[in-house]
């Protein structure tokens, strides 16, 4: 496995840990960086957070040779990112999204 990768480079996240079957990602949210037009975070950044969690959690379990390609069809938000820390975690059957 290939890391940092060019998008968490550009995107500022961080792969925490890596084991079998689960990633958990971190990144400093800042609107600034990551906003759109309302002054909040892009909801495509937090997609971003969750597909890396589960495309690494997933590579864990790939033999030599083997590739994938994650899909994410929705992300409901509660609330209106602005700054925050965020922490994403992935398992086998589910990802979770937390902010500080």
């Amino acid at each position: 496995m290939r890391y940092p990768t060019p998008i968490s480079d550009l995107l500022g996240f961080h792969i925490v840990d890596t084991g079998e079957e689960t990633t958990p990602v971190r990144a400093e949210v800042d609107a600034a960086l990551h906003g759109n037009q309302q002054g909040t975070v892009h909801g495509g950044f937090l997609i971003e957070l969750a597909d890396a969690a589960i495309g690494t959690a997933h590579s864990t379990l790939m033999g030599t040779g083997e590739s994938f390609t994650a899909q994410i069809a929705e992300i409901p938000l509660r609330h209106r990112m602005r700054n925050r820390r965020m922490r994403t975690q992935s398992t086998r059957d589910l990802s979770r999204m937390k902010s500080d």
